[in-house]
C-alpha cells in the first residue's frame, strides 16, 4: 500500500513546520547573540567615551584649580605685604604721636594727655553705666556743668584755664509735653 497523498502531504507539511521552527529557534539565538554583542560593544564604546570626556574635564578643572591657587597665593602675599606696610606706617605714626605728646607735655609743664585720658575713660564708663559723666558721682554730675570763665579759650590752653562749676536744675522728663519740658530746661 502506498501512502496516501493527503497523508504524505500532511507529513511533509509537518516536516516543513518542524524545520521552520528549528530555523526560527536558530535564528532567534543568532539574533540574540548578535544583539548582545552589539549592545556590549556599544556599552564599551560609550564607557570609553565617557571616561575620555571625564579625563579631559578633570584635566581642565585641575588647570583651573592650579590657576586659582596661584592667584590666591598672589593675593595672600599682596595682602600680607600691604598689612606689613600698614603696620610699619602705624608704628611710625604712633612713635611720632608719642614724640609729639612728650614734647607737648614738656611745654605744658607736665600736664599731658595721660591725666586727660584717665578722666575721659572714667567719664565714658560712668555715662555707659547710666550714671554721671566726667565729674565723679551721679548726683553731683547731674547738677553741675563744667564752665570756663574765658569763652575764647579751652581748659587745656597755655594758661591752664580757670574752671568752675555752675549748678543746673534740669527737670525730669516724664514723656508728656516735650515742648514744655524743653522750655523749663532752658
Amino acid at each position: 500500500m502506498a501512502p496516501q497523498p493527503e497523508t504524505w502531504q500532511a507529513q511533509r507539511i509537518d516536516l516543513v513546520e518542524e524545520a521552520v521552527a528549528e530555523l526560527r529557534k536558530a535564528m532567534s539565538d543568532e539574533v540574540s547573540n548578535a544583539v548582545n554583542r552589539v549592545a556590549s560593544e556599544m556599552q564599551q564604546a560609550l564607557v570609553s567615551q565617557i571616561t575620555s570626556s571625564l579625563d579631559q574635564i578633570t584635566q581642565k578643572m585641575q588647570v583651573r584649580i592650579d590657576r586659582a591657587r596661584e592667584n590666591n597665593e598672589a593675593l595672600i602675599s599682596e595682602v600680607t605685604r600691604r598689612h606689613e606696610e600698614f603696620q610699619s606706617e602705624m608704628r611710625s605714626t604712633i612713635t611720632a604721636f608719642k614724640q609729639t605728646r612728650t614734647e607737648q607735655q614738656g611745654e605744658l609743664g607736665g600736664f599731658g594727655l595721660g591725666s586727660l585720658g584717665d578722666g575721659l575713660g572714667s567719664g565714658i564708663h560712668n555715662l555707659m553705666r547710666g550714671g554721671g559723666g566726667f565729674h565723679g558721682s551721679t548726683s553731683q554730675s547731674k547738677d553741675k556743668e563744667r564752665v570756663e570763665d574765658d569763652p575764647g579759650r579751652g581748659g587745656n590752653s597755655g594758661n591752664g584755664g580757670n574752671w568752675r562749676y555752675r549748678k543746673l536744675d534740669l527737670p525730669q522728663f516724664d514723656g508728656t509735653n516735650p515742648d514744655g519740658w524743653i522750655l523749663r530746661a532752658e
